[in-house]
């Protein structure tokens, strides 16, 4: 999006474009809706899983996020990978370094329920 400021705001000067994309493209507008909807779901994604651990629900997160769980299950596929990249935007926003190379295939055993724990 391409907003201009007026006078000096937040350290920019008058007429300069906000987003600092002063000689780029500009992205089309299912692309800026399709990030903007993703940026919804993952922020509410941390704060219910935060609160919540890995019982947070689709519905739970929708609500939060202000969209469908239709519309969360077509970025996302399933809670599970919905969760596992909740649990890496976590980790990476602690700004915690990923300490081993099997960590994505760590994250995503995560949301996994035991078949029996009783055996």
């Amino acid at each position: 999006m391409y907003v201009f400021s007026r006078g000096v705001v937040g350290g920019f000067r008058s007429g300069s474009l906000v987003d600092g994309s002063i000689g780029k493209e500009p992205l089309p507008l299912a692309t800026e809706q399709r990030d903007l909807t993703r940026s919804r779901i993952r922020r509410a994604a941390m704060e219910v899983v935060a609160r919540r651990g890995f019982d947070a629900t689709i519905a739970e997160i929708a609500e939060v996020s202000g969209v469908s769980g239709r519309t969360i299950i077509r970025h996302y596929v399933s809670h599970d990978q919905l969760i596992a990249a909740t649990v890496t935007d976590m980790f990476e926003a602690c700004g915690l370094p990923r300490r081993s190379v099997d960590f994505d295939r760590w994250v995503k055993s995560l949301p996994r329920p035991a078949d029996d724990l009783d055996d």
